[in-house]
């Protein structure tokens, strides 16, 4: 079963361990919050370890910082952009998204020593209701295990990757409106640079590639 953006939206009952989700008394913001929850590990970009991003990639970054995070996911039939922030009075850390099919979502983050947990209340695109509780677990710096608890839970592998290490395959023929797309999109999210993205068009052009070479610690 393959997860859909709707599940994943950010690309994540009572939690064991300390929860950073209460009456807040301390006047911290998000920023301070994650740094302290050792949870801002999760700023940054990261991609299905099976597919490389070709199935689900999500990035997290600040939108305004210590403030405000903007989350922005896709996989192989949505895209959706949620925010991430903390409510200064009650402490909580909310959650809202929408997506590219209508569907949208609200929620809570709760963040222990040992898991970043997104409770979710969703609606889809059809009007269909419903609640999602999706788990985070980093296993070191740039591995994370995003875990869906559903009756059968999907546990789905992600690593971070560098800035600048976006592959461009295609299955068979070279697909030039995917790759456009796909660049495109970097430019946008401010991935790349529209000196680094004609670069790699001219790599493809010129080179007749049918992926941009990257440099990778995988």
């Amino acid at each position: 079963m393959k997860p859909t953006l709707l599940v994943l939206c950010a690309i994540f009952t009572s939690p064991l361990g300390w929860v950073y989700a209460h009456e807040s008394t301390d006047h911290m913001t998000l920023g301070e919050v994650l740094r302290e929850s050792k949870w801002d590990r999760l700023i940054g970009t990261w991609v299905d370890a099976e597919t490389k991003g070709d199935a689900l990639k999500s990035t997290f970054a600040w939108k305004f910082k210590d403030h405000l995070v903007q989350i922005t996911t896709w996989d192989s039939e949505k895209e959706s952009f949620s925010l991430m922030g903390r409510n200064p009075k009650s402490g909580d850390i909310f959650h809202m998204s929408a997506g590219s099919t209508g569907d949208s979502s609200i929620g809570k983050w709760e963040l222990t020593k040992s898991e970043a947990i997104l409770g979710l209340l969703f609606v889809t695109g059809k009007g269909e209701e419903g609640a999602l509780r999706i788990r985070h677990q980093l296993q070191g710096d740039d591995t994370m295990l995003v875990i869906i608890d559903l009756p059968e839970p999907i546990t789905i592998k992600m690593i971070r990757i560098k800035k600048g290490d976006y592959s461009y395959r295609t299955k068979g023929k070279l697909d030039w409106k995917a790759i456009k797309t796909r660049i495109e999109s970097a430019v946008q999210r401010g991935d790349l640079t529209r000196k680094e993205a004609d670069e790699k068009y001219r790599q493809i052009k010129d080179l007749q590639l049918k992926h941009v070479p990257v440099k990778s610690n995988n």
